[in-house]
């Protein structure tokens, strides 16, 4: 076993898969100890997983930023659908042309990024991150006015046996 290095709130270690986080937190009242020194979490690693936060394709998030910000709220949601509709038809093994993307999202055809082409896992990792976006900035809707079956808070905590605050973000 190697030596020990004294390490502050918030340091990582990585060793092997595991990445160690090292407590942080509020520091005690002078005076006053805190208890606990900086304790050890382990947080497993996957390999080739990594959360996707960001857009791959610069033009895919230009343009969600331009939906997001422009776009009337019924708009957005019929993008959505046919964002969701493209996605389901993505093929891994393709490329797609940004103009088509953007038309069959959009109904509209633009002259901007003729010549990029989005390969199809990029693609489905951005549309994901698109509709996340839309979603986002939709205004509550009613359940009487979504055309597919959904449940109400209440109902869904019927169903699965718990409260609503389980359920409830």
């Amino acid at each position: 076993m190697g030596q020990v290095q004294r390490r502050g709130p918030g340091t990582t270690e990585r060793e092997g898969n595991e990445e160690r986080r090292f407590g942080g937190g509020v520091s005690p009242a002078p005076g006053r100890p805190s208890g606990r020194r900086h304790q050890e979490h382990p947080v497993p690693r996957l390999k080739g997983v990594t959360a996707v936060t960001k857009f791959k394709i610069a033009a895919l998030q230009e343009l969600t930023d331009q939906q997001v910000r422009f776009a009337p709220p019924a708009q957005r949601l019929q993008q959505l659908a046919r964002a969701e509709k493209l996605l389901t038809e993505i093929d891994a093994n393709k490329v797609y042309p940004y103009q088509y993307v953007c038309f069959r999202i959009t109904e509209f055809r633009p002259d901007s990024y003729p010549d990029l082409l989005i390969a199809g896992p990029d693609l489905e990792q951005d549309l994901c991150r698109m509709m996340e976006e839309l979603v986002k900035k939709l205004p509550a809707v009613p359940v009487e006015d979504v055309p597919e079956p959904v449940l109400t808070l209440e109902q869904m905590s019927k169903q699965l046996n718990v409260s609503t605050k389980t359920i409830s973000l």
